[in-house]
């Protein structure tokens, strides 16, 4: 089988599932090398500094990359495509979903339901963010026109885009979960945590669910509520003007944390909760799945698509429906028995072995 020379555009990805995803398809050499002679990634350095190093993969971090957003968009319009000339690389991928260079062919990648979610765009208001989504719908739609194909990574932004878009070539490919958040043993707590890790923000609800667990821990005041996650500044006033308010002891707002120290959170919990209207993929979840948490879970899109019947859902706009969802795990020690176990058995479908794989066969035919 004939090897070419695969480009990766990670000028864009610098944190969240983004990086995780980039990372662990570029610490895979195995599986690369059996597609791809080599691999030409280019980025800024602070991204670089954080991906892995072998032998097939050489990085490139033109100054452009390292400057403001007009010099980026420079080098997209005016470099790129002579830049990756240059390295003689046969097929972009462009991981980030948003390339507007001349070079082709290129596959994009939807990441961000955000951008194509109208309604939930509008929770933001008229503000920064909210034209900042706009302006990416417009580019993103400009990307996927022009890429050879895209990588959707849940059926349901496949179902989404592609009714607005005219993408006749896509292939759905999950996102795998790392074994690291695996459990074998709970540390003992005098009380229940329930624990909700995501960012602070206007479309994951964690207003919603203090509420509700206020209301919860007064009929159950063996409870407690575990918070992480950064914030969207905005929001995150809000939040934390709703704790300051209620001044319950019994709610925990641990700030951000590391990808690496997110392993002790889940391992310190007895219930997870993800109380999100707007996801591509919930990365989030899924790591409380791997940990073999009972979830309480967000009835919207696509989190079915990955939970199934492995846990309990509720409406996020609706305190009543949190709190009756917390309640039924709360009686029922059975029912979280079973939900742990049924999680844990739902993970094991998501593998990165298996994605990288999928990605590299499905990268290799558009060549």
């Amino acid at each position: 089988m004939k090897k070419y020379i695969l480009g990766i555009d990670a000028s864009n990805l610098s944190s969240g599932g983004g990086l995780t995803h980039l990372i662990e398809f570029l610490n895979r050499p195995e599986i690369l090398s059996q597609f791809f002679s080599n691999i030409q990634v280019w980025s800024s350095n602070e991204t670089i500094s954080k991906l892995p190093k072998h032998d097939c993969i050489q990085y490139h971090s033109p100054a452009s990359l390292n400057g403001t957003i007009l010099s980026r968009s420079y080098w997209y319009i005016f470099k790129s495509k002579s830049d990756f000339l240059d390295c003689s690389i046969d097929l972009l991928f462009n991981p980030g979903g948003a390339y507007i260079g001349q070079f082709r062919p290129f596959v994009s990648m939807s990441r961000n339901m955000l951008v194509f979610d109208h309604n939930e765009r509008n929770r933001y208001g008229f503000s920064k963010i909210f034209f900042r989504l706009k302006l990416l719908e417009f580019i993103q739609s400009y990307s996927f026109s022009k890429a050879k194909s895209v990588i959707f990574i849940s059926n349901y932004a496949r179902q989404v885009i592609t009714q607005r878009l005219k993408i006749s070539n896509y292939k759905v490919i999950h996102h795998g979960v790392s074994t690291k958040f695996e459990t074998t043993q709970k540390l003992s707590s005098p009380k229940l945590r329930i624990t909700y890790i995501s960012q602070i923000d206007v479309y994951k609800h964690q207003l919603q669910v203090i509420e509700a667990f206020h209301l919860l821990n007064k009929q159950y005041p063996d409870t407690e509520l575990h918070l992480y996650g950064y914030g969207y500044p905005p929001y995150l006033k809000k939040v934390s003007s709703m704790l300051s308010e209620i001044n319950n002891s019994n709610i925990y707002y641990h700030g951000g944390m590391s990808y690496n120290g997110i392993q002790s959170a889940y391992q310190n919990s007895d219930l997870f909760i993800f109380a999100s209207t707007c996801e591509n993929m919930p990365n989030i979840l899924l790591e409380a799945m791997q940990s073999g948490l009972p979830i309480a879970c967000s009835k919207y899109p696509p989190m079915s698509e990955f939970l199934e019947d492995a846990g309990l859902y509720f409406d996020p706009l609706d305190i009543n429906s949190i709190y009756r969802t917390l309640e039924e795990y709360l009686l029922n020690p059975e029912l979280r028995t079973k939900m742990s176990e049924l999680s844990k058995t739902k993970a094991q479908n998501f593998h990165w072995d298996k994605c990288v794989k999928q990605t590299c066969e499905f990268l290799y035919e558009q060549i």
